[in-house]
């Protein structure tokens, strides 16, 4: 019995279809207020692998992989205890070397889950890495939430900064997805620290949560500064970000639109340098894979340049003229 048929015989008129509408529209937007941290964050989407240890043999940690590593255990401000893992040569002065990639993952699922893309990068970036359990993600306490996912990326950075056999100088922020989010509120509030941030790299990473909106749910965007509680609002924060940032993007991704790296970049201002890489075939979760040696190689070669930029500078200061930030 169709609705035309139902409207036409009286068996419901328009105000009560208006109604029931009313109704559903009203309740959508009350389950997206109640449940919207529930909606974004995805630390046990594959719930047989919440932990690295559950993973896959290969996916446990690193040392299955051939790569020289620590296990970590730190503390974000507010008292949660996190999970880490610092990926290194054993040697000290190998490891004082390299630059150092504070890695910020993409949301679904553990760290360990990134075991392909993190032996990619060791192997041919010629750095050390530093991956991080967010809150409520694998071994890491607590529930995951915006503040608290930004208390995460400081903790990280902190004991990152505590480490004399690692290059102060040479620190990377690395963020895909909504790992982006997190590098960017780090580098934001970081922008005058001393030793400087020696770059950022992006990766699939999204303006904001009301931008993504836009793109996702069209038709909510009347609403969405009622019902949002998360801003994630990096468009805003980038803007006032100077050290280099590199954006890599991949045109096919479905899930982040392409075009909002678009946008980061074009609100990067700031930065002594901006770099947007854009990989044809890339998606989401596979830019990376999908880009080979090219993709790589803008990296390598990123890296390079913005460590050249930051040791001029940092002889130009200790030489005692002014240096103006990154």
């Amino acid at each position: 019995m169709g609705l035309a048929y139902l409207l036409h015989s009286g068996t419901i008129t328009w105000k009560q279809l208006a109604s029931a509408g009313v109704l559903v529209g009203g309740g959508i937007l009350y389950l997206l207020y109640r449940y919207q941290e529930s909606l974004l964050y995805q630390p046990r989407i594959f719930p047989q692998f919440i932990r690295p240890q559950d993973n896959p043999p290969g996916l446990r940690h690193p040392g299955e992989q051939g790569m020289e590593w620590e296990d970590v255990r730190l503390e974000a401000a507010d008292g949660t205890k996190l999970h880490a893992w610092l990926i290194r040569p054993n040697n000290e002065d190998a490891r004082r070397s390299r630059p150092t990639l504070v890695y910020f993952h993409e949301n679904a699922g553990n760290m360990g889950l990134r075991m392909d893309n993190l032996k990619m990068m060791y192997e041919n970036l010629n750095a050390n890495i530093f991956i991080l359990s967010y809150r409520g993600y694998g071994e890491s306490e607590g529930l995951p939430n915006e503040d608290g996912l930004y208390l995460d990326g400081a903790a990280a950075l902190h004991w990152i900064r505590g480490r004399s056999d690692l290059d102060q100088s040479q620190i990377f922020l690395f963020g895909r997805s909504l790992g982006g989010g997190v590098a960017v509120d780090l580098a934001y509030h970081q922008r005058t620290a001393e030793p400087p941030l020696a770059g950022i790299i992006l990766e699939n990473t999204f303006a904001s949560i009301s931008h993504m909106v836009d793109v996702l749910f069209p038709l909510l965007g009347f609403a969405k500064h009622a019902i949002l509680r998360m801003k994630w609002d990096s468009i805003t924060k980038i803007a006032k970000i100077t050290q280099p940032i590199l954006f890599l993007s991949g045109a096919q991704d479905e899930i982040v639109p392409s075009s909002q790296m678009a946008l980061l970049h074009s609100a990067a201002t700031a930065a002594s340098e901006r770099e947007l890489a854009i990989f044809p075939t890339g998606k989401h979760n596979d830019t990376w894979r999908e880009g080979g040696t090219e993709y790589i190689t803008r990296v390598k070669e990123w890296i390079a340049k913005a460590t050249a930029k930051s040791s001029t500078s940092s002889s130009s200061s200790s030489g005692g003229s002014n240096r103006s930030a990154l």
